[in-house]
Order: C-alpha cells, then structure tokens, then sequence
C-alpha cells in the first residue's frame, strides 16, 4: 500500500490503526499503547492532513494524519499490485484461488437472476 501513496505513515503504523479499528472502533492498539507506534488520525472531506498533522504536532503527540480518500486509494493500488505480481506466479494463484473458493463464489448476473425468479415462483401465494 505504502509505495507510491501519498500516506505519511509507515506499514506498522497501518497494522496498528487496522488493529485499534477492528477490536476497539477507536484510533488505540496495543502497538500504540507499547509506544512502538504513532497513532494515525484521519482526515476526510476536504479537510487538509497538513493541516490537521500541525494541529496534531502542536499538542506534542506521537500521531501522524492520514486521508481517508489517500487510504481508500492506497488500498486499491495495493490489490491491484498484488494482483498484478500473481498473475506472475502461477503456483501462488492457485493457492489464492483455491482460498478464495472457500469464502467467494462466482455468479453471473443470469445466475442470480434465475435464482431470484425460481424463489419467488416457489414462495410466490
């Protein structure tokens, strides 16, 4: 996600926000508690994270400001990096496949729509 981004945080600081998110809903994880990271804090809108980061220095805080659209965008550009290096690896793309059949599977538009058309034919009265 890191290269090419316009986040100013580094890989552990990501895990940390990612864990802090996840198991709390607040900006805390145990890496920031344990002092091995800054805590991130998000901008969003047309709010400025040069902005927000010299408020966040002011206060003499060990955080970093991130934007959320610099975030969203930063993620896609990981997948769609880490995609393009699979197609590379042809023994590393059946391994991602046979995990993604556990937890994706794909259907045609057509296929949900007969689905949906024979449940309410069944269910219909």
């Amino acid at each position: 996600m890191l290269p090419g981004s316009d986040l100013n945080c580094t890989a552990l600081e990501l895990y940390g926000a990612r864990c802090g998110i996840l198991h709390t809903f607040t900006a805390d994880s145990d890496l920031h508690a344990q002092g091995s990271i800054r805590k991130l804090f998000y901008a969003w809108g047309s709010a400025n994270t040069e902005a927000l980061q010299k408020s966040i220095d002011t206060l003499e805080k060990p955080a970093g400001a991130v934007h959320i659209t610099d975030l969203i965008n930063a993620f896609s550009h990981g997948v769609d990096t880490y995609f393009e290096e699979l197609k590379g690896n042809p023994s590393r793309w059946n391994n991602i496949a046979t995990g993604a059949g556990l937890w994706f599977v794909n259907m045609t538009p057509d296929q949900i729509d007969n689905y949906n058309a024979q449940w309410d034919e069944n269910n219909a009265g």
